[in-house]
């Protein structure tokens, strides 16, 4: 189909719009793009031409598992000698994938001596194939990067994306630039030589909504925020093997995590319910090689903190959670296990809760309550190094549960209250298990709470016992019947009292109670303790967070794509008459997590009319796109580098060797759900029906010969 207005369905070449047209087109308000995949991927860039309106949103919907790839399919392949094999490429790639399985870069041609081994030179690929030609693998065969992104959005507002795949990008899989008001839902964001979906700008932006995604197995960072940004919401996605395949010198992949915020001026950031994982290489490393929550150099308020709340944050090879130059953040109810495996020294070793800062930077005012950690090398650490004149001062540390790890605490250079580099730091009511040789390091290691106490200055209201977990494990973390640290925290008020039930699973199902409904206090850790019994007393019920989720249309595929099939994809548009619909604004708990307006996301009733068959010949191979510089032009902000000083060669590697030895109690009481657990309110806006007209684009992808067709109904 020539335009839009002749785009009626994915049935044939006629009656379907190629992207290309799609991307020239402009569209109106409360249009809707159902992008379907019928045997193909999308092998040009997704553009964003129009935005929409408060009201009502542009929507690009995925049926299927439509996939949009920042890469090509090589093809002409001419046998070099033995078992290696060439193709003209023209420009240089940074990943190749063999039949979906990822390959391995080598420096020359000579050291291509196994299957998937590969070399780039002069213009021409070179493959080690033992199997024969490359050109006979289809599954979907030899892809090379060749574009630096599978979609840019630039200057766009009120836009959802719910359903798509992003994947393969030389440099992010989506770049997002000076955008608000954005929601990315059921999507999967992968296989980037540095961020999944990368989030920035020169000007303020605000709105965002990213939730229920995957972001998975990229270069550098899986989700990033930063410079100027209010009121992003980061909610129930997954994030895991980021910085764990591709590997490079440069700063990007040395600074790798599964969600990170970084720049000045972002407040009003909520991370929320994700699951966060095995992120980072799987051996050496440092603390910065695998973070799984990470805010970097960010600033906020008192009146619009950013929170960081309820996370499954686990077997990250670099800190569980880092707050880095950051102030004013609140850290709370968060569950971390068997993260910060990387060696490091003193000051660098890995944590699961870190708070540092350097030069002429701070890291103030922050929040660290209600958190259980196991395992690990440091539980929780408050440094500063490289010192000018920084400092980390007023961070407050209450209600923790830390176990397990070879050092508890790591406090020093102000972390300690030295009055130099940092004071007015408070560590009290937390629960860190059984004295043990130097648990505690404070102006230098101590091995009793008697001892931390005389230079700490007083009592930590300390739990000193086995906190009697469940288990050591996954899904074991809550407290039994016998823990001490049950009515023994301190009581911090809204929003802090909601505490995870034991019966919380990430990402889908993480359910709350009120702390004020269940005993005579408090409970130390993430969780509530209670025995199946009503509510002591009348709950407080919490203030909505933010607006009720609906429940998601379809859920992308969570394989990668180590076997991505040839496809055919299609989208269909739809226009339609806007609703007068007034925007929906998103409340929060008073005082401390901000007020945030999400984008109003309506829905569409109709459905596509059927399941388009028709194959197209392909016509026209894509010119490839020259890979650019590292760091992406005009719309990519550039990173502010971590330092990371190396440890020094004498220093004796620090090997992790968690001694946590929780024993359950022999008689654990039954834990009966009470029918009047108080559910965390979600964070997205429910669709809101509307008249629409549909559009399909179709994506007829032949291995040598992509296309892309677009439909209106």
């Amino acid at each position: 189909a020539p335009n839009k207005p002749s785009a009626t369905g994915c049935g044939s070449p006629s009656t379907a719009m190629s992207l290309a047209t799609h991307n020239g087109q402009t569209f109106s308000p409360g249009d809707t793009i159902v992008v379907c995949s019928l045997g193909g991927d999308y092998r040009s860039e997704l553009g964003l031409p129009s935005s929409g309106s408060s009201a009502n949103p542009i929507t690009y919907e995925g049926s299927g598992s439509p996939v949009f790839k920042a890469s090509n399919l090589i093809v002409g392949w001419t046998l070099q000698s033995g078992n290696v094999w060439r193709a003209p490429v023209p420009s240089e790639p940074m990943q190749v994938w063999v039949d979906g399985n990822f390959g391995d870069r080598k420096a020359g041609l000579g050291e291509l001596t196994g299957n998937d081994d590969w070399f780039w030179s002069s213009n021409t690929l070179y493959l080690y194939s033992s199997s024969g030609d490359p050109d006979s693998r289809t599954s979907p065969g030899i892809e090379a990067g060749c574009r630096p992104y599978a979609s840019t959005i630039s200057n766009k507002t009120h836009v959802v994306f719910d359903g798509l795949t992003f994947s393969q990008g030389q440099q992010n899989s989506v770049l997002i630039w000076n955008s608000s008001n954005l929601t990315f839902r059921n999507c999967v964001f992968e296989w980037a030589w540095y961020n999944g979906l990368s989030v920035g700008g020169d000007s303020p932006y605000s709105g965002l909504l990213i939730e229920n995604n995957t972001a998975r197995c990229n270069g550098s960072l899986g989700i990033s925020i930063n410079n100027s940004a209010s009121d992003i919401v980061i909610s129930r996605n997954r994030a895991y093997e980021n910085g764990s395949h591709q590997t490079s010198g440069d700063w990007f992949h040395l600074s790798t995590a599964g969600i990170k915020a970084w720049g000045l001026d972002i407040v009003g950031l909520l991370i929320e319910r994700n699951e966060v994982y095995n992120n980072g290489p799987s051996s050496g490393g440092t603390q910065a090689q695998g973070v799984g929550i990470w805010l970097d150099w960010v600033g906020a308020s008192d009146a619009n903190p950013n929170i960081v709340r309820h996370n499954l944050v686990h077997d990250n090879r670099g800190n569980g959670i880092f707050v880095e130059i950051s102030s004013k953040t609140r850290v709370f109810g968060n569950v971390l296990y068997d993260n910060a495996s990387n060696p490091g020294w003193e000051v660098f070793r890995g944590a699961w809760l870190a708070v540092d800062a350097r030069e002429n930077f701070t890291s103030n005012d922050n929040w660290i309550f209600n958190n259980t950690v196991v395992g690990g090398d440091v539980g929780i650490k408050v440094v500063t190094y490289s010192q000018g004149s920084c400092s980390v001062s007023g961070n407050i540390f209450k209600n923790n549960i830390v176990v397990g790890a070879n050092t508890i605490l790591y406090a020093t250079a102000g972390g300690d209250n030295d009055g130099v580099y940092g004071s007015g730091n408070v560590y009290e009511r937390n629960a860190f298990g059984l004295e043990q040789s130097e648990f505690i390091y404070w102006s230098g290691y101590r091995s009793t709470y008697d001892a931390w106490e005389a230079v700490y200055g007083g009592s930590t209201h300390s739990v000193e016992g086995d906190p009697q977990l469940a288990g050591s494990g996954p899904g074991l973390l809550y407290l039994t019947q016998a823990s001490p640290c049950i009515d023994a925290g301190a009581n911090l008020g809204p929003p802090f009292n909601m505490a995870l039930r034991n019966t919380s699973s990430w990402t889908g199902s993480v359910t709350y109670r009120n702390q004020d409904a269940y005993g005579t206090g408090w409970e130390i850790g993430a969780y509530v303790y209670d025995s199946g019994t009503s509510p002591t007393n009348t709950p407080t019920p919490a203030p909505p967070t933010s607006t009720p989720t609906r429940t998601p249309t379809r859920t992308p595929t969570s394989v990668p794509p180590t076997n991505t099939p040839t496809r055919t994809a299609t989208m269909t548009f739809t226009p339609g008459p806007p609703p007068s619909t007034p925007t929906q604004t998103a409340t929060r708990p008073p005082g401390s997590t901000p007020t945030q307006t999400p984008t109003a996301i309506p829905s569409s009733t109709a459905t596509p009319a059927w399941t388009p068959t028709f194959t197209a010949t392909p016509t026209q191979t894509p010119t490839r796109t020259a890979t650019p510089t590292p760091v992406p032009p005009t719309g990519t902000p550039t990173q502010t580098p971590t330092s990371t000083p190396a440890a020094p060669t004498n220093t004796p590697t620090l090997t992790p060797t968690p001694t946590q030895t929780q024993v359950p109690p022999t008689s654990t009481p039954t834990r009966t759900p009470a029918a009047t657990s108080t559910p965390m309110p979600p964070t997205s806006t429910p669709r809101q029906a509307r008249a629409v007209r549909r559009v399909t684009v179709e994506d007829r992808t032949a291995r040598s010969s992509p296309g892309l067709r677009m439909a209106a109904q």
